[in-house]
């Protein structure tokens, strides 16, 4: 089943799709994201973490339905780390630039993505499996729009 914050980024990613403007419902999925507390002490426990580099042979034996690689898995504890890495770099930009609303509307982006991200509980079947490729398929299409927001920063 679903969360409330899945739901909200499947619909926005929906409503991106169609074309519409999704600025109240990004509201609202921003809403949805803990304190700033908790979220920075997420944040500080993935940022600590250095990004797992994946040989090429890993990658093909993800393909293979009898290896015991799990791309699941690996893809669960790997984008949190890489978002984290990202929105520690954004923290580190001057404060002018930070206040940018177009580099803040992208900084904001990827701390609710980083949560949303960073919270999954753990894929145990095929259903829950199709519904975080789902929600990973949203993700990209809420962050379809970015290199042109930053340019305009």
């Amino acid at each position: 089943m679903l969360s409330t914050t899945h739901r909200t980024t499947l619909a926005l990613a929906e409503t991106a799709r169609a074309g519409v403007n999704c600025s109240a419902k990004r509201r609202l999925l921003q809403s949805n994201t803990k304190s700033p507390t908790d979220l920075s002490a997420l944040l500080e426990t993935y940022s600590e973490l250095q990004p797992r580099p994946i040989p090429l042979s890993t990658l093909f034996s993800f393909n293979n339905p009898t290896s015991a690689s799990d791309p699941r898995s690996y893809v669960r504890s790997e984008i949190p780390r890489r978002l984290a890495s990202v929105i520690r770099n954004f923290d580190k930009l001057p404060y002018i630039c930070g206040m940018n609303p177009f580099i803040a509307r992208v900084h904001s982006l990827y701390k609710s993505s980083f949560h949303q991200l960073s919270t999954v509980p753990e894929i145990r079947n095929q259903r829950g499996n199709e519904e975080h490729a789902a929600h990973l398929e949203a993700l990209v299409q809420m962050h379809s729009n970015e290199i042109p927001t930053l340019s305009k920063g």
